[in-house]
């Protein structure tokens, strides 16, 4: 949904210079992509960090991580896997966790293991490793349990397992906030990693750790397609590291080497050979996500694993899905804007799809928001900030309330008995109102649209993957007042902006155009190729409209 920018705003226009003319002309690019390099601090001298920024190198990447003190531990636990062991792998149910179980379970085939999974149902269980789930794996039989996407703070869970005389390596990366568990091995960057190495998820953090601990490279590299996947999923921040696994994964999918993948791709009608970071996160990992949200997280691992019988069933899950975040936005939206309330409610959400929800509230409205809603005699809640707050502060600092909590800078979730949801809901609404917002700040450079080749797109996008921490690039044309705005759709939501024989499309933008007062400064928008039909064309997407 594209969106007013008031001009109080902190937007920045870049234009070239001649600094900018004499590095296109050493790196033997266009000023544009030379501008977009100055964008990312990258000038003057550096053009080996300008080449490496376009160019982004796996191998160096990795000689330079240093993943933590916890991996001499997991070196000395893994070799005590052996072949003919029962392994269990204990992982999450969204996709970073789905991604990391499922190269889990591959590795432990390719030591002979006897695996099997176990990912907590997220209505009845909740996330974590938790004491009841410990002891129903100890029951069933274990010789070895690797637990990802959590467990460095369920230290009843661990020392269950481990008391039992069963080795248990943690492979996690979330903040480390209160107690922390005592595996045999926890890596976890987010204790005692370098700044590459807390800005992974945790498949890439099992990935990464497995590659210092001399698996076969060319194993891995097969696997970076879970890694990409989980990276897009958890929006981890793409610096160097983290767009080069991006980067590889997204070839690897390409490839289709995964067949329940390339199952699910079919279903969605996307061509594998063209696929594009968002149809990643727009199409395909939505439909990964609703699994272990609205049933069991087992059918993603399964069409990850297998040959896609569930490939469907996990595209009308998303329907679903999307059905269900669809009322629930609504009524939490509407809740927001009458009541003027951040924390909010219901009896009726479903849990599954609160956190999306949470998501998209927060983006939309530039405010911290929580959502909650009960399960069994618990409130499952989920917290969402903008930028300037710190969700696993803030949940600390309510921990005596709470059952369980956890999570990153800017998602957390937790859970809380109900007859202290009144109190903790209450003590939430303050501090949430208390969260200072860092001031929004737009650098976008000033191109028109009509500047604009394929040769030129191909050279921003070997910028990419575009995301968290290296943002696509914004471009900004001044309204000239020749513009016509013309319907788009048949249920008029749509508009397409046409200048200058061009259209650039606004989705969602006929009532925000409808409510202008007068003519606006200008239109921020990107641009990116769309296929159609076998026809390919450069298309431009209005993103904000900046007021005078």
């Amino acid at each position: 949904m594209i969106s007013l920018l008031e001009r109080t705003s902190s937007l920045s226009l870049l234009r070239a210079d001649v600094a900018t003319e004499e590095l296109a002309r050493r790196l033997n690019c266009s000023p544009l992509t030379a501008l977009l390099l100055q964008q990312r601090g990258v000038g003057g001298d550096q053009d080996g960090s300008a080449r490496a920024l376009l160019h982004p190198s796996l191998g160096a990447a990795l000689a330079a991580l240093h993943l933590g003190e916890g991996l001499d531990g997991a070196r000395s636990a893994l070799a005590d896997l052996k072949r003919g062991s029962r392994l269990v792998v204990y992982g999450d149910y969204d996709v970073d966790g789905v991604a990391s179980t499922v190269l889990a379970v591959e590795f432990g085939l390719l030591r002979e293991a006897r695996v099997r999974y176990y990912i907590p149902h997220r209505h009845s269980e909740g996330y974590g490793f938790h004491p009841e789930a410990a002891r129903r794996i100890l029951d069933e039989g274990c010789d070895f349990l690797i637990v990802l996407d959590c467990g460095s703070r369920d230290v009843e869970a661990v020392s269950l397992v481990s008391g039992a005389g069963v080795p248990v390596v943690v492979f996690d990366h979330h903040l480390d906030e209160g107690g922390r568990a005592r595996p045999r091995a926890l890596v976890n960057p987010q204790i005692d990693g370098d700044g590459e190495a807390r800005r992974l998820c945790a498949a890439a953090v099992f990935w990464s750790a497995l590659e210092r601990l001399g698996v076969e490279r060319g194993w891995l590299d097969e696997r970076l397609d879970l890694v990409a996947l989980a990276s897009l999923a958890d929006c981890v921040p793409l610096g160097a590291l983290n767009r080069a696994l991006v980067r590889e994964g997204l070839e690897r999918i390409r490839g289709g080497r995964r067949p329940g993948l390339a199952a699910l791709l079919s279903s969605l009608g996307l061509d594998r050979r063209s696929l594009s970071v968002d149809d990643l996160v727009m199409r395909v990992i939505p439909c990964l996500n609703a699994a272990g949200r609205l049933d069991v997280a087992d059918r993603a691992v399964a069409v990850l694993l297998g040959e896609g019988r569930d490939a469907e069933s996990l595209v009308t899950l998303n329907r679903r899905r999307q059905l269900l975040s669809g009322q629930v936005h609504q009524e939490a939206s509407s809740s927001m804007a009458e009541a003027s309330r951040l924390v909010l409610s219901s009896e009726a959400w479903p849990v599954g799809v609160l956190s999306g929800v949470a998501s998209r509230l927060c983006r939309e409205r530039d405010c911290p928001v929580v959502l909650a809603a009960p399960v069994g005699d618990l409130m499952r809640g989920t917290l969402r900030l903008p930028d300037g707050g710190n969700a696993v502060e803030i949940l600390s600092g309510l921990s005596d309330s709470l059952e369980t909590w956890g999570g990153h800078r800017f998602a957390a979730g937790f859970s809380v008995r109900r007859g202290l949801w009144p109190e903790v809901q209450e003590n939430l609404e303050v501090l949430l109102r208390d969260v200072e917002r860092e001031p929004e700040r737009i650098e976008a450079l000033l191109v028109e649209p009509s500047e604009f080749r394929f040769d030129l797109l191909r050279e921003i996008d070997a910028l990419g993957p575009f995301g968290v921490g290296n943002p696509s690039p914004l471009f900004f044309c001044p309204w000239s007042g020749t513009e016509r705005i013309a319907p788009l759709g048949r249920d008029g939501r749509h508009v397409k902006v046409e200048r200058a024989g061009l259209s650039l499309l606004a989705f969602d933008g006929a009532r925000l155009f409808g409510e202008l007062t007068a003519p606006p400064e200008g239109l921020l928008y990107g641009v990116r190729e769309n296929v159609w039909q076998g026809r390919r064309r450069l298309q431009f997407l209005v993103e904000r409209v900046v007021a005078r």
